[in-house]
């Protein structure tokens, strides 16, 4: 899964939100991805109790959207930035490479490589790469402002 439900995740997308958000100044992608992170501690938290556990296949689809809805995002701001090629294809990669370790962590899971505790952890690593380089792209908060102010003109006549 692209998702890994523990701590390690939910503290690296929480840290990499809001060095985007109050750092870098991307306060609407900063802010999705903790928004991001928060639906995934939800998700945690209702595993973690019994009393919640009967919800937790709504939370679970609740994180899977967010985190689903933020990666178009992302591939939305790489579609419409004027960033370089070069800079398109390095954060491309880290998320093809995220999904094929993904795909073959789950094929062979049986074998002892993918077993280790690190192994865990990679996937969640290599989309923090991808959230970082979408992050940083310079025309990252016009892009995202010019749709919100669209979003925001059509509910207003409506």
């Amino acid at each position: 899964m692209l998702i890994e439900y523990n701590k390690f995740t939910i503290l690296v997308y929480f840290i990499t939100g809001t060095t985007l958000t109050f750092s870098g100044r991307r306060w609407i992608y900063g802010l999705s991805i903790i928004f991001t992170s928060a639906a995934i501690l939800l998700h945690n938290y209702f595993m973690h109790h019994p009393e919640l556990i009967k919800y937790s296949q709504i939370t679970l689809l609740v994180s899977l959207f967010i985190f689903f809805c933020l990666l178009g995002v992302s591939l939305f701001i790489l579609n419409k930035s004027t960033a370089d090629v070069n800079h398109k294809i390095f954060s491309m990669s880290f998320l093809f490479l995220a999904l094929l370790y993904s795909i073959l962590k789950k094929t062979y899971q049986s074998e002892p490589i993918f077993n280790t505790v690190i192994t865990r952890y990679i996937s969640t690593l290599m989309i923090m790469i991808f959230l970082w380089s979408v992050g940083y792209i310079s025309d990252n908060q016009a892009i995202l402002q010019t749709k919100v102010n669209e979003y925001r003109d059509k509910l207003q006549r409506f």
